[in-house]
């Protein structure tokens, strides 16, 4: 029974066919082409020995040692890579849930911001618009504005014409100023006159009261007159029926 690629060379594989054992027997061929010497391969005799079969079973204990250990090692090894790619598996499913994730917010954007580039749309035909209407009103303020300007000049006109008159003025005042003043002189003059008047006034009051009582005193006088005049007349008639 053979074992290849166990770390003992099998002189019944140490040909092409086998590889060489499948290395064992590298060094063991590289020594006997130096040293010249041949060996056949089709001996079974030394093969099939006791002796042979016990220094290669021993020799393969060994190397079975060995290899478990190496196998141990390739185990812990290939334990150690199983959980480095099962971090590896659940790092790229975070990050497969995030592409996805960020996927979704991009599709979420990509929609978002195809109704924004709509609603510019909207807005734009709307600010078209509306600058039409601001071209319009900037013609009609432009035309508003000459208006304004030729009234502005019409009113500086018109102001220059009520500072004319506002002088005018200042000049009429000045003179009702001195108007006034000698209205008051007057006034003054009027109140000594007034005052000298009622004087007077109180004075031919005085005299009414006198002459109205030398009025009262002549009406009794002629009352008295006219009574004697009459007892005149009645005394001189009976005279006369006397006479007779």
């Amino acid at each position: 029974m053979s074992w290849l690629a166990d770390g003992v060379c099998d002189p019944q594989c140490l040909n092409e066919e086998c590889n060489f054992d499948h290395g064992d027997c590298v060094e063991y061929t590289i020594e006997t082409a130096n040293s010249s010497t041949a060996i056949d391969t089709n001996a079974t005799g030394a093969c099939t020995s006791i002796y042979n079969k016990f220094s290669r079973l021993t020799l393969r204990i060994g190397n079975m040692q060995l290899q478990a250990q190496y196998l141990e090692d390739v185990r812990t090894e290939l334990e150690i890579q199983k959980q480095e790619i099962s971090d590896s598996f659940d790092f790229l499913e975070g990050a497969y849930a995030e592409l996805d994730a960020s996927f979704q917010q991009l599709q979420e954007g990509q929609n978002q911001l195809q109704l924004d580039l709509e609603q510019l749309d909207a807005a734009n035909v709307i600010l078209s618009e509306e600058k039409t209407d601001l071209e319009n009103a900037k013609d009609q303020l432009e035309i508003e504005n000459a208006a304004i300007q030729i009234l502005y000049e019409q009113l500086e006109d018109a102001f220059v014409a009520l500072e004319v008159e506002r002088d005018s003025l200042r000049v009429e005042r000045d003179q009702l100023e001195l108007d006034t003043e000698a209205l008051q002189d007057e006034t003054v003059v009027l109140e000594e006159e007034k005052m000298q008047l009622e004087q007077e006034k109180a004075q031919l009051q005085l005299e009414k009261n006198a002459l109205s009582t030398d009025k009262a005193r002549l009406e009794n006088e002629k009352t008295e007159l006219e009574r004697e005049r009459n007892e005149l007349r009645r005394q001189k008639k009976c005279s006369c029926f006397r006479d007779q």
